[in-house]
């Protein structure tokens, strides 16, 4: 049982995309009408939500050049910069506290976390930090942010991971074991339309379009499944600086007839998209400097409307697909491979209706609301 009269602040970054959906659900769901948050705003847009903000600008100092040695040099300081709040901004973030009676923090991602921890000490106020992937997988990896990680991880901050393979990654950054909890966000994968596993075959490719994600791997995959299975076509939702580099590759392949390219769309209307689809693309890379996909909630949402998945071997998304049961693995980079696995299922559609309905029984399994919000809200200590 919640108790009364504790106020919850959602320590937030770049709260102005409409993609970002788990942050909005957060907000709603874990500690419904006693949410205030304070903004992290890294391009000086502001929040879009309805509960009281504190916005903070985060914004580098310095523009990014395309001079190597010059980049690195303001990198590292844009870092240095970004990685502490002013005594200015400490002292507004203080006085929106006192004005909301805020008694718990939560951090959506270590960064948060760590800009926010002194003054949650100075003001005797509990922290718990939410690590998403890039917090640890991207930033973790420069000396300035592993610095704060360090008194992060040393202090009392309660800490936790979307998955496993974020959990390991923390640890190889010096959290302790004994302190970092495993706490997905949640699916709903309940009030999911089930896709029909039907005569007619619809391959989804959901992401944003950047290297890391692998989308032109994942286009070039079903471009070879597609020579063998003309009836085959691929929607495609998400947008990025890959965008004009997609479409492109699109007509070079001969594709313009086959592929529906929606960009970036309303969550509603993605899922509409994938609960007309069969089977779900995406082939993430390992890339220096680009981070690893964690909880992959796109993946997670396809497999809990019943397609199969076909992805690859990449951070989190192993931990989901368990191959030939719910899904079908390949390594990085072997389109072929996903290719085949494209064929195979379009081919068979009792091995769709099997491998798609254990695909959305192990979602509903371990990503319920009712499963994940209690376990969060006592590990922020809200009851």
């Amino acid at each position: 049982m919640e108790q009364q009269g504790k106020v919850l602040c959602i320590v937030v970054p770049d709260l102005f995309r409409i993609t970002q959906t788990f942050f909005h659900e957060h907000i709603a769901r874990i500690h419904p009408g006693k949410t205030v948050v304070v903004h992290l705003s890294s391009t000086g847009q502001e929040a879009l939500t309805d509960v009281p903000v504190c916005e903070i600008s985060t914004e580098p100092l310095w523009p990014k050049t395309s001079l190597p040695l010059m980049g690195k040099v303001l990198d590292v300081a844009n870092s240095i910069h970004t990685s502490r709040l002013s005594g200015k901004d400490e002292a507004r973030i203080e006085a929106f506290f006192a004005k909301h009676g805020v008694t718990h923090l939560f951090a959506e991602f270590a960064t948060s976390a760590s800009l926010v921890l002194e003054l949650a000490e100075r003001l005797n106020l509990p922290l718990t930090s939410l690590s998403h992937g890039w917090d640890i997988n991207i930033m973790g990896g420069g000396r300035v942010w592993r610095k704060r990680y360090e008194r992060l991880f040393a202090s009392s901050t309660r800490l936790a991971a979307v998955c496993e393979f974020l959990r390991q990654q923390m640890l190889l950054l010096g959290a302790p074991p004994e302190k970092v909890s495993i706490i997905p966000c949640a699916v709903e994968a309940a009030n999911f339309e089930v896709a029909e596993q039907g005569s007619s075959v619809r391959v989804v490719m959901v992401c944003r379009l950047i290297d890391q994600k692998g989308p032109l791997q994942a286009l070039r995959a079903f471009a070879i499944a597609h020579k063998e299975r003309p009836q085959l076509t691929l929607d495609v939702a998400g947008n990025g600086p890959l965008e004009q580099h997609l479409l492109a590759e699109i007509d070079r392949l001969g594709l313009t007839e086959a592929v529906n390219f929606h960009g970036d769309m309303p969550h509603e209307e993605t899922l509409s998209l994938i609960a007309n689809s069969q089977i779900f693309i995406q082939h993430c890379m390992t890339l220096p400097g680009k981070g690893i996909e964690s909880q992959a909630i796109s993946l997670l949402e396809a497999m809990g409307h019943g397609l199969v998945p076909v992805v690859s071997r990449h951070g989190g998304m192993a931990d989901h697909v368990k191959h030939g049961e719910r899904g079908w693995l390949v390594e990085e980079g072997d389109e072929a491979a996903m290719a085949k696995h494209i064929v195979a299922m379009n081919d068979d559609a009792d091995a769709r209706r099997s491998i798609g309905a254990k695909a959305r029984t192990y979602v509903l399994d371990n990503f319920s609301r009712e499963r994940i919000y209690p376990v969060l809200r006592e590990t922020i200590g809200l009851v």
